[in-house]
């Protein structure tokens, strides 16, 4: 699926939709106090030859910054992908971001 920023809802649902659907990808949400305050992804290959592999995304809003929610999205996405045998993780962000490269 081709990804601009920012998605529409309707592309939100459509890109939810598509990693539930694949059973091989990871989407986690952190609620705080009701909101959606973080998102985690694993985005995977359905091709055997790399299924070893995953891409990461992972967001936290801004006001929830410095909680630990981007760290305990992590650990827990991190764990799955163990679990499901992927070795290697792959994530891009700008060099910029210190708070993110902290986190990672």
């Amino acid at each position: 699926m081709n990804l601009s920023l920012p998605l529409s809802i309707d592309d939100e649902e459509k890109f939810i939709e598509a990693i539930h659907a694949k059973k091989v990808s990871l989407m986690l949400f952190a609620k705080v106090e009701g909101k959606i305050g973080g998102s985690f992804t694993l985005l995977r290959s359905d091709r055997p030859r790399l299924f070893h592999f995953a891409e990461l995304g992972v967001s936290v809003s801004q006001i929830y910054w410095g909680q630990g929610i981007g760290s305990k999205l992590c650990e827990a996405g991190v764990a799955w992908a163990k679990a499901q045998g992927v070795r290697k993780i792959e994530l891009k962000v700008h060099e910029e971001n210190a708070a993110a490269i902290r986190l990672y």
